[in-house]
């Protein structure tokens, strides 16, 4: 058998109609109940981890392989630095589509005064660019949902809480200093709006470091030459 692709209007909502969450936030609970299982979430489908459809029903009856939806993808980023108090260091950044994917990113940035959430930032903007690519020239129409899976609190705070309140306070802290990173931030929101005006709504998935190794795995190996995933 092998996965099964439909649209979510197969599911009772067409995809062109249903309503984007303000927050961005994407929270499994919400969508497969409260005994989800991490690892049924998302199913690689060729290039990508395509998002798993919550209805039951629509696992194939024979083999049990599982549906997915057609253009709503996981993406995740990390992103790392060799910084101590003492000395500044390299940093790396991996984003991680599925295995063996042409569309993983590696890259290690040499530039310095580079901190780990800088790093982490720069992951997020480089898979919402590679996603730019996919949409032009590859998944076209089909693609409409994008899910960034971090396991960085400031990257899913910051795009899901803090921006918002530092736009209005025209990008100033709570002690009226410039926000930390604040270009990098408003480069993100502008890649977000480009996504959105090209009809790809863009969520943020939080989860533990051990969940998103795929995307640490690529981080360090712009260090350490490990092996790709």
């Amino acid at each position: 058998m092998g996965i099964n692709y439909h649209t979510p209007g197969e599911c009772g909502q067409p995809s062109t109609t249903r309503k984007w969450r303000a927050d961005r936030k994407f929270i499994p609970s919400e969508i497969y109940g409260k005994d989800y299982d991490l690892d049924s979430i998302g199913w690689q489908a060729g290039y990508s981890i395509a998002v798993a459809c919550p209805r039951m029903e629509h696992k194939c009856a024979d083999c049990g392989s599982p549906s997915v939806h057609v253009g709503a993808l996981i993406v995740a980023v990390d992103g790392t630095c060799r910084s101590t108090p003492q000395v500044w260091g390299p940093s790396a950044i991996g984003v991680y589509f599925a295995k063996d994917s042409p569309w993983n990113i590696v890259k290690r940035r040499n530039k310095p005064m580079a901190t780990s959430q800088t790093a982490e930032l720069q992951a997020c903007m480089a898979a919402l660019e590679m996603v730019v690519i996919i949409k032009k020239e590859t998944l076209e129409q089909e693609l409409s949902q994008i899910i960034i899976k971090a396991h960085s609190d400031y990257v899913f705070k910051g795009m899901t809480e803090w921006t918002t309140k530092w736009a209005k306070n025209r990008w100033l802290n709570a002690k009226g200093l410039p926000v930390a990173n604040g270009e990098l931030f408003q480069e993100i929101e502008k890649k977000i709006k480009d996504l959105n005006e090209m009809g790809v709504e863009i969520l943020f998935w939080r989860v533990i470091r051990s969940q998103n190794q795929d995307a640490e795995k690529l981080a360090n190996s712009a260090f350490d030459g490990a092996r790709r995933p």
